[in-house]
């Protein structure tokens, strides 16, 4: 099985490089696992703020959860690493989802100086080819949404408890995301297990952080956990749906006694909790009453703890109330455990839930076998509201065929009453195609999706890959990479073709990006391997042959 899969790879490189077939197989013996696989899982990873700008810092990357041990890095380790900006991981073949029996996983990216960032999976049979996004948030270069308070307390070492009362007043730069923290002098500190977190003298004490997230720019949406903004899984009523969050404010209050992450609390006269304030914006709607909030009122909470997949909504319910001084309108929950908490209606008001979603296709017109087109898409869904704009922006990536429900796609539940999509966003060239919106439905949501068609008959090209005189046709292993330039232009390489389990077997497709009888130069990647061919001129109908020549296949026992 390692020589088939070696072979395999080497013949896809052959296609594309100008190296030698011995160097080649050189290169990848010692990256490549035994195991041939079908299911890949595919990450960008690049800064929240400033996309362009690369991440200097190491990125260390780990995979946690139920199903954590079926995935490998694509070169068949454990040792997951970014190159060239992409993440790629793999399923054990052994370990393959079946029907009703999905693999979840979490995918967490850390470095110095960032926000951790983690992506929920839960690859389905026949999910072969997943693409996401990972945006990692610079804590350096925070927008004014977003805003970072830490504070630290003394600890008591004959009590194990604060010496004095800590108030750490945080919020975004914005001041449209506030919150006041009082940590009392009577509770206690526990870890993730519940045990009482013993403090050391002469240690770090209480250190609090907290990050406030305005809701207000696309920037403080992604920061969100999961990469997918304001969609997030919430338990309601006892089973998980995607839920579009109201624009509100979020926190997440995380805090270590000594460097022992703090997940609870006990004792106190707060039973167990520590108090908060957090201010009601002026221009909050109230859906229950189609108005203002205004004292008198009551909200809710929710909150999402570290490694559970879904936010849980809190049973208890907040009354308004008004400073007298001010005329700010807050609340006073009491957080009994951490990390993230949201304020948002009250728990057990019913509302009527609309169903949005975004997709895409790609329509080749009359041309047969056309595959598919890769790129990413942005949807922004938006309402007035007290004369202000509220917006949120979804995304969507990967390889997009001529029918949009088997596509990538973004759905969700909301309670406010979004508009349809606009596509804002595209790495698709207006001048390449033509990108026209379409309403469509899908198992009771409305969606806006995006028709993307070739503006002029682009070529046709194919290839066939054969290992010496054996006539026998092989394909490349799925998670290979094609980007393509024109031949002396300068300009960085664009992403062309991306291999799946599912369109291995496409060995002849349209390819609206190239021009025909133009010279390109082609690029192939794969995991931290990158192979260059320049000067090669599309002809519309060519078939490519390449053949591995018999000392290689030899070799490699085929």
């Amino acid at each position: 099985m390692k020589n088939k899969y070696l072979s395999l790879l080497a013949l896809l490189l052959l296609a594309f490089a100008c190296t030698k077939p011995d160097d080649i197989l050189d290169d990848f013996q010692v990256h490549i696992s035994p195991t041939f696989y079908k299911y890949v899982v595919e990450i960008d990873v690049e800064d929240l703020t400033n996309p362009e700008d690369a991440i200097n810092s190491k990125i260390n990357v780990s995979v946690v959860g139920a199903d954590a041990d079926a995935i490998y890095n694509i070169d068949g380790t454990k040792n997951f690493q970014v190159n060239f900006g992409t993440l790629q991981l793999m399923v054990r073949k052994d370990a393959e989802p079946t029907p009703g029996n999905p693999l979840d996983f979490v995918v967490r990216f850390e470095a110095n100086g960032y926000k951790k960032t983690e992506l929920s999976f839960a690859i389905g049979e026949e999910d072969y080819y997943m693409a996401d996004l990972a945006r990692m948030l610079n804590l350096a270069t925070l927008p004014s949404s977003i805003g970072s308070n830490s504070a630290n307390g003394g600890i008591d070492p004959n009590t194990n408890q604060l010496a004095q009362p800590l108030v750490v007043k945080a919020g975004s730069p914005d001041s449209l995301a506030k919150i006041n923290i009082t940590i009392p002098t009577d509770v206690k500190f526990l870890d993730a297990d519940g045990n009482e977190i013993v403090g050391k003298r002469g240690g770090t004490g209480l250190n609090v952080n907290v990050l406030s997230l305005s809701d207000t720019s696309e920037a403080s949406q992604q920061a969100y956990p999961n990469g997918t903004g304001l969609m997030q899984l919430v338990m309601n009523d006892g089973k998980i749906d995607t839920i579009l969050l109201d624009q509100t404010g979020s926190y997440e209050i995380n805090m270590d006694l000594d460097g022992t992450p703090v997940r609870g609390f006990s004792g106190g006269k707060t039973s167990g909790g520590v108090a908060t304030r957090i201010p009601i914006p002026a221009d909050a709607w109230n859906d229950e009453f189609s108005r203002a909030y205004q004292e008198g009122d009551s909200v809710g909470m929710m909150s999402l703890s570290d490694g559970d997949p879904s936010w849980e909504i809190d049973d208890r319910s907040f009354v308004v109330k008004k400073d007298p001084g001010t005329g700010e309108l807050y609340v006073e929950p009491t957080l009994n455990h951490l990390s993230w908490w949201r304020w948002r209606r009250r728990r057990w008001w019913r509302p009527t839930y609309y169903r949005h979603g975004i997709g895409a296709y790609y329509s080749p017109g009359t041309q047969a076998n056309a595959g598919a087109v890769s790129g990413r898409i942005r949807g922004r869904f938006s309402y007035m509201r007290w004369g202000r704009r509220y917006s949120c922006y979804l995304y969507i990536r990967g390889n997009f065929g001529p029918n949009f429900r088997t596509n990538p796609k973004r759905y969700f539940s909301t309670t406010s009453p979004y508009n349809p999509a606009v596509f804002d966003y595209t790495t698709f060239s207006t001048a390449t195609y033509n990108l026209t919106n379409e309403p469509a439905s899908w198992f009771g949501y409305n969606f806006r999706v995006l028709k993307i068609e070739p503006k002029v008959q682009p070529p046709s090209i194919g290839y066939r890959l054969y290992c010496g005189s054996s006539n026998t046709l092989v394909s490349p292993p799925a998670g290979v990479k094609m980007y393509y330039r024109k031949h002396n232009s300068g300009a960085p390489f664009t992403h062309l073709y991306t291999f799946t389990n599912e369109n291995l077997g496409v060995t002849y497709a349209t390819f609206p990006a190239l021009e025909n009888n133009v010279y390109y130069d082609f690029q192939a990647r794969f995991n931290d391997v990158q192979k260059d061919t320049l000067n090669v001129k599309v002809v519309d109908g060519r078939i490519y042959d390449v053949v591995l020549p018999n000392r290689a296949c030899n070799a490699l026992g085929l």
